[in-house]
C-alpha cells in the first residue's frame, strides 16, 4: 500500500533522502507570473528550501537528480524513481472518482500484471501522480529505467497514464502547493 505524505516537505524526504549514496542536485520549479522558473537545490538544503515553495501556487519538484542547474536529460546524475502522471480526468468514466477511488483501480490492474504498488501517491487536482523509489542508480542505467517507464506506461494508459510525462526529467506537483 502506497505510504500517506503529509506535506511538502515530508513529499521531498521521501523523495530525496539525505543519504551518503544520493548525489547531484534536485529542482524546484514554478511558475512566476507568466514565467517558468527553476531553482537547483542540494539535498542537504532541500527541507529547508521546500519550506518556502509550500503554500504557493504550480511548485514542482523533480523525482530525479542533476549535475549543477539544469534540469535535462544531458545532466542527469541519478534515478532514483519512476512515476506516471495519471489525467484520468480525461476518461468520462472515471472523471468524476475521487484520487483514492482510482487509486484502489491503479493497485488492482498493478497486482494483476505482478507489478508492485507504488510507493506513494499524490493527488494533484484532476489526476494522480503515482510513484515508485527505488535506489539510487547512475545515468547509464537510463535505458533500462526507461524500459520500466514504459511497461508502467502500457500498464496504467488505459486509466489516463501522460504519455508525455515519462521522461527522466519531469517534474511533478509538490504535495502542499496550489493547483
Amino acid at each position: 500500500m502506497p505510504r500517506i505524505l503529509h506535506d511538502g516537505v515530508d513529499h521531498a524526504k521521501i523523495l530525496h533522502p539525505d543519504d551518503p549514496k544520493a548525489i547531484g542536485m534536485v529542482v524546484l520549479a514554478c511558475r512566476d507570473g507568466k514565467s517558468w522558473k527553476e531553482y537547483a537545490v542540494s539535498i542537504r538544503d532541500l527541507s529547508y528550501v521546500v519550506g518556502y515553495f509550500l503554500k504557493r501556487q504550480d511548485v514542482y519538484i523533480s523525482q530525479n537528480r542533476f549535475d549543477g542547474r539544469f534540469r535535462r536529460i544531458a545532466t542527469l546524475k541519478q534515478l532514483n524513481a519512476l512515476w506516471v502522471d495519471l489525467d484520468y480526468y480525461r476518461n468520462p468514466e472515471l472523471a468524476g472518482l475521487h484520487p483514492w477511488k482510482v487509486l484502489e483501480l491503479v493497485l488492482e490492474l498493478l497486482e494483476r500484471e505482478g507489478i508492485p504498488a507504488p510507493s506513494f501517491a499524490v493527488a494533484t487536482g484532476r489526476g494522480l501522480a503515482l510513484v515508485w523509489l527505488h535506489s539510487p542508480v547512475p545515468r547509464m542505467a537510463l535505458p533500462r529505467w526507461n524500459a520500466c517507464q514504459q511497461r508502467l506506461y502500457e500498464v496504467l494508459k488505459e486509466l489516463g497514464a501522460d504519455p508525455m510525462a515519462r521522461d527522466a526529467a519531469r517534474v511533478l506537483r509538490l504535495i502542499g502547493t496550489i493547483n
